[in-house]
């Protein structure tokens, strides 16, 4: 799938890409179904998310 994640919240739609290049892909979809973008926020992992990503094995 192309969104890690995705959720709403009332009129809007959170969706989370995990792979920075498919961003882009995203942001195209939603141009051409002529929907608003309100924002693109980077988010960082902090160490002790990805120390508990790698033990579970998903790494």
């Amino acid at each position: 799938p192309l969104c890690d994640h995705v959720s709403e919240d009332g009129h809007r739609i959170h969706a989370y890409v995990k792979e920075y290049k498919d961003v882009y892909t995203v942001i195209d979809l939603i141009q051409k179904n002529n929907a608003s973008l309100v924002s693109v926020v980077p988010q960082k992992q902090s160490l002790e998310d990805l120390f508990v990503e790698i033990v579970r094995g998903g790494k």
